[in-house]
């Protein structure tokens, strides 16, 4: 069986790539009001960037559901309680129903 990573929340890898993600949505918030207003829609530069920004959000959701995290002070490493099953357990109530909504486009 393969095992699959799970990233520490404080590694340097973690760190990098939000690192990275800081600048693409830097990037984003100044590409998409010029998208807008300059209508650059047949420009291909604007298309891929687009394209490339949603590709890395899309790679940032994967990479959370291989990210451990801090609960009551002790790191989670269990692929279960990761995956969501955990996490939905430990919050008792409604309030997880509409972070999930949330990440629906």
């Amino acid at each position: 069986m393969i095992t699959r990573p799970v990233f520490l929340p404080d590694s340097w890898v973690r760190s990098l790539w939000d690192l990275l993600l800081f600048v693409v949505t830097l990037s984003l918030a100044i590409l998409g009001p010029l998208e807008i207003v300059y209508k650059f829609r047949q420009n291909f530069f604007f298309w891929y960037s687009a394209v490339f920004l949603s590709a890395i959000f899309l790679a940032d959701l994967v990479l959370n559901f291989h990210t451990a995290y801090y609960a009551r002070g002790e790191v989670v490493t269990d692929r279960a309680a990761i995956g969501g099953s955990g996490q939905l357990r430990q919050r008792r109530g409604r309030s997880h129903q509409g972070r999930q909504a949330g990440c629906l486009p």
